[in-house]
């Protein structure tokens, strides 16, 4: 049984092609990330360097979201789809 979903994205990360979008959305926010450290070692005003920290900030924390957050893998053919849960550490 899947757990219930509150949002579009976590219903798409539920999804049979949650892990597709998972690792789209990894993409994109690790080019933002990129992009904005870039923005910042150009050189920035004290007032652009504080949104600009912030906004890194805000993607590291997606990030990190993201990859704690299970998906739903594609299982062999002919089975139905299962959520990919992370293994708890102290269970490893």
């Amino acid at each position: 049984m899947n757990p219930p979903t509150l949002t579009e994205l976590e219903s798409r990360l539920a999804s049979p092609d949650g892990e597709a979008v998972r690792d789209e959305l990894a993409a994109r926010l690790g080019a933002l990330a990129s992009r904005l450290r870039a923005d910042v070692a150009t050189g920035l005003s004290r007032e652009d360097y504080g949104v600009w920290a912030a906004a890194i900030e805000a993607v590291s924390a997606a990030q990190e979201a993201l990859e704690l957050h299970p998906v739903a893998t594609r299982a062999a053919a002919g089975s139905p789809t299962s959520p990919s849960f992370p293994t708890p550490s102290h269970l490893r």
